[in-house]
């Protein structure tokens, strides 16, 4: 191995920990936000008394960060999967301009009885990528 490969790869290691180190604090703050949330939520619940619907909106506002929660451990997960090996992806084509006005025409309903509207247009008939 020559002085120069040597050199290479650890710019390389020092690059991936850098890249780690970075990862890590990302989770650390996508972890942190929703926790703070949530336990602002139970402390306001449990100072006083509350009415019974005060209970259930501060019940519902915790489920939907739980919710967050369970997402992001389930997306890490994933990553830990993908990057062991035990997960593979194939590619197949996905047309963007379908997949817009379905996902558009599933919220359009939720959009309208808040009094909302949604819709969408493409510029374009057909726009395909590859995905998994």
């Amino acid at each position: 191995m020559s002085d120069g490969d040597l050199e290479e790869r650890v710019a390389e290691l020092d690059r991936r920990e850098l890249e780690q180190a970075q990862f890590i604090a990302d989770v650390s703050h996508e972890l942190r936000t929703p926790l703070t949330i949530l336990r602002g939520g139970i402390e306001v619940a449990i100072d006083g008394e509350r009415s019974a619907d005060e209970y259930r909106q501060a019940l519902s506002e915790a489920l939907v960060e739980v919710q967050h929660l369970i997402r992001i451990s389930e997306n890490l997960l994933f990553l830990s999967r993908g990057t062991s090996g035990r997960v593979t992806m194939s590619l197949a084509r996905i047309d963007l301009c379908r997949f817009a006005e379905s996902t558009a025409a599933e919220f359009e309903s939720a959009a309208s009885e808040k009094g909302l509207g949604l819709s969408f247009s493409a510029a374009v008939a057909r726009a395909e990528v590859l995905g998994a």
